[in-house]
């Protein structure tokens, strides 16, 4: 397997149940429709891969009772070979029915609520906010002498939103933090606290992209891909549209002992 941090996408792949003694091939196969520099290449999505989840907090929990089954599917190695052990209680997939979906959606809603708190109990204790687009406006009237790069990192650099990136991370797990990520504080926080409270949950229990037992890749859950169809004369959109719009409902729907495997795609 080869492995590359700059450019890549994720993608959860549904394997049928009897997958398990020849995994890799099983993965290949359902992918090929989807290779680069395949027959279609406005459906082409990666052209090299390998099984990652478990190290990096982006795959699964396993359920209670099953963290150390062995039917758990862990990451690859680097192409250095160095291994890739798990985080505690996850994995990069395994029989649906031994992966936990609800005791994760649970610890986002929580987390969530507390980083809308802390955002609230900090703000009355340091210097207000200067909104971003204040940064952006100087940018663009000299982008030459003040640089996007540096407009954001001035933008980061107040005081509140310092003490709020430090703190907002403390004790959350690692595989919370990139849904608890927000880029623009001042303005979400000034929001509504429910519609937040669902981003991060929406964020926390994502699938990326998500490739079904019969052939649709659903790209951040839009734009479903038949691979076994030329994309521009597929017949069957009504049924990846479908698929689209209620994953959560598909996921679940699956057999308890199909595989889900979560994968780190160069495309």
């Amino acid at each position: 397997m080869w492995e590359r941090t700059v450019a890549h996408i994720r993608v959860t792949v549904c394997l049928p149940p009897d997958v398990r003694g020849d995994l890799e091939a099983a993965i290949g196969e359902a992918l090929a429709p989807f290779e680069m520099y395949g027959e279609f290449v406005d459906r082409g999505m990666w052209d090299r891969w390998t099984i990652r989840g478990g190290s990096d907090g982006s795959g699964f929990s396993a359920g209670p009772g099953f963290e150390d089954d062995p039917r758990l599917i862990h990451d690859a190695p680097l192409h250095t070979g160095e291994p890739q052990p798990s985080l505690p209680g996850m994995c990069a997939g395994g029989p649906r029915g031994l992966l936990d979906f609800d005791g994760p959606r649970a610890t986002a809603v929580s987390l969530a609520h507390a980083t809308w708190d802390l955002w609230h109990r900090l703000a009355p204790e340091y210097p207000p906010v200067r909104p971003h687009s204040a940064f952006h406006r100087r940018h663009l009237a000299d982008p030459e002498a003040y640089p996007g790069q540096q407009a954001h990192d001035d933008y980061r650099a107040q005081p509140l939103m310092g003490a709020f990136e430090v703190l907002s991370i403390q004790g959350v797990p690692e595989q919370f933090r990139n849904a608890l990520i927000v880029d623009d504080p001042e303005t979400v926080f000034a929001g509504d606290r429910a519609e937040f409270v669902q981003s991060v949950s929406y964020r926390a229990k994502s699938f990326h992209d998500l490739l079904t037992l019969d052939g649709w890749w659903i790209e951040d859950r839009d734009r479903p891909v038949h691979g076994a169809c030329d994309p521009a004369l597929c017949p069957h959109k009504e049924q990846g549209a479908q698929y689209a719009a209620d994953i959560d409902g598909y996921i679940e729907g699956l057999p308890a002992e199909a595989f889900l495997v979560r994968l780190k795609c160069h495309g």
